[in-house]
């Protein structure tokens, strides 16, 4: 059971550090499917499932957020990635829309 599923986001997070005022905005969630051997490659399947499981994650799916930081202050932004666009999965390329 995924305790996130379903969960509106707002699709960004603003806070500050010190004199800037920072961002962090969501290009989406990267799907991937088969979990092992790209993750964890050396951990018995049994034991992987059992953490997973433990820690209510997907068995057979990770999913990873895809967020980019964007720098504000007096003189300029910065943005420090530019995401993925839809290159990594059909849930991703959601920086733009994000951003307004």
């Amino acid at each position: 059971m995924n305790t996130t599923r379903g969960i509106k986001n707002s699709g960004f997070f603003k806070f500050q550090l010190g004199q800037l005022d920072l961002a962090v905005i969501t290009d989406g969630v990267i799907e991937i499917e088969n979990i092992q051997p790209m993750f964890a490659p050396n951990i018995e399947k049994e034991k992987l499932k059992n953490f997973l499981d433990k820690n209510r994650l997907l068995e057979d799916k990770l999913e990873l957020a895809g967020n980019i930081l964007l720098v504000m202050n007096e003189e300029r932004n910065i943005l420090i990635d530019t995401g993925s666009g839809v290159l990594l999965s059909p849930s991703t390329g959601k920086l733009i829309e994000n951003l307004k």
